[in-house]
Order: structure tokens, then sequence, then C-alpha cells
């Protein structure tokens, strides 16, 4: 499976006038960045996901985030990339478990225009 397909079930629901389906385009968005951006480090840079020290998540960020440090401190794409996946990752976080928080078009829009900033860096990478 291409990760870019969670992508585009995102954006087949973010259609929709139901708010599960925009909390579920939220969390696809989120899973399309992360997957695009694992696929998108070097192997020596990829973490073993398997290992259940630390999550998943936090450990595609972490690779970033050292990957940054390494060839630039400023504003590299690497740390472009983390930082967005930080905040795709809280907007995914809100709408998967802040049931009590409404969730609108607005952040639905707000995470895929992140998910698909993210996704096209780590192609360019």
């Amino acid at each position: 499976m291409n990760p870019q397909d969670f992508l585009q079930t995102a954006k087949n629901l973010s259609g929709s006038q139901y708010e599960a389906d925009m909390r579920s385009a939220i969390s696809r968005a989120y899973y399309a960045a992360l997957h695009t951006a694992y696929s998108a480090l070097p192997e020596q840079r990829r973490p073993n996901l398997k290992a259940r020290d630390k999550s998943s998540h936090s450990k595609v960020i972490d690779a970033y985030d050292g990957w940054s440090k390494t060839i630039e401190p400023k504003r590299t794409d690497k740390r472009l990339i983390k930082e967005m996946l930080i905040d795709i990752k809280n907007q995914r976080t809100r709408a998967d478990y802040e049931l009590d928080t409404a969730i609108n078009k607005v952040d639905v829009s707000d995470s895929l225009e992140q998910a698909k900033a993210v996704i096209t860096m780590a192609i360019a990478l």
C-alpha cells in the first residue's frame, strides 16, 4: 500500500459534514504524512519501529530532528518536516481523543494542507 492512499481517503472524508468523517480525515492525513516521511528517511536514519521502547511516531519525528541538526542547525526542510509532523500529530490526537472538542472544516483543511506539504517535502529529499 502507498502511504499517500491515506491522503486520498482523507480528501474523500473531508467533504463530509459529519464530524466523525472530519475527525477521520484528520487522522488519515496525519498517517499519510507520517508514513511518507518515514519512507523518505535514508536507511541509516530509519528507526526500528518494531521495538517497544518508544512511540513509533516519536521515533520518526526524532529521526528528522537529529537529521536536521547534523546538516544545518537552522531551518532546514528536515526541521520543517519535524515541526509539521508534530503539528499534525497534535491535530490527530485532538481529533481522535478529545471528543468534547468540536472539529470543523477549517481544522480538516489545515491538516490536509500540512500533510500535503510534508509529503511534498519528504518526496523531494
